[in-house]
């Protein structure tokens, strides 16, 4: 059920840049049991606190593919990531240990690394930062998952607030963006024809492989498009 929920909701990143981010210094990176860190450093110290919906402007997605890789997405109407023009970006060991620090706030219970090293940055880290992690505040039933012979699926809860944003030196605000923006979705648009789909294939007004064709004809990409 997530897995479909997810592919259903996937178009609503779709206007979110891609970028692969390789670590060029001595420093790698950890990889969490809660692996994708979702960041909106643009709105991380104002007064409108984090915002970290799919559909917020200023998300910041950043997913780890191996100790020297990882792929980031993130708002263009923004950041600017890296040189422009240029999908890698090679990031230095300042940032990947702000990444890592980012991993172990948000990580439940387990961090992984393959050096001794990596485990000693990794304790000194807990010893000065552990109880700034967000606290799970338990785990609930998710009614009608049960299956035969299975227990119904458990979600976890903590805090919806980020404890920590990290300071990234290949991703600035760029230069001409209003300070003063308020949080809302990048698209509103574009969200309610993401949130229009499942309702159309409930009603067999469209299929699981027809998003594409049923976005241009929604009534809100008609009217823009007749501008």
């Amino acid at each position: 059920m997530n897995v479909v929920e997810g592919l259903l909701m996937a178009p609503i990143l779709f206007d979110l840049d891609i970028k692969l981010i390789r670590c060029v210094g001595a420093e790698r990176l950890w990889l969490s049991d809660n692996p994708v860190l979702k960041l909106n450093t643009f709105f991380a110290r104002t007064r409108h606190g984090v915002h970290l919906g799919f559909a917020s402007v200023g998300l910041q997605l950043i997913v780890p593919i191996s100790p020297t890789m990882a792929f980031m997405f993130h708002d263009p109407s923004i950041y600017r990531t890296g040189p422009i023009g240029q999908r890698l970006v090679e990031v230095g060991d300042a940032d990947v240990r702000e990444l890592n620090k980012a991993q172990y706030m948000v990580g439940n219970e387990n961090l992984y690394m393959h050096s001794e090293a990596m485990l000693a940055a990794a304790l000194a880290l807990h010893a000065t930062h552990n109880s700034k992690r967000s606290p799970m505040r338990g785990l609930v039933d998710m009614p009608g998952r049960e299956q035969e012979g299975q227990a119904a699926d458990l979600l976890h809860l903590r805090r919806d607030r980020f404890p920590f944003s990290p300071t990234l030196s290949f991703c600035s605000v760029r230069r001409r963006i209003d300070r003063n923006l308020a949080p809302g979705p990048r698209d509103a648009g574009w969200t309610q024809v993401v949130r229009d789909f499942p309702a159309a294939l409930e009603k067999g007004e469209a299929g699981t492989d027809s998003f594409v064709e049923f976005a241009e004809n929604h009534p809100i990409m008609q009217a823009r498009r007749r501008r």
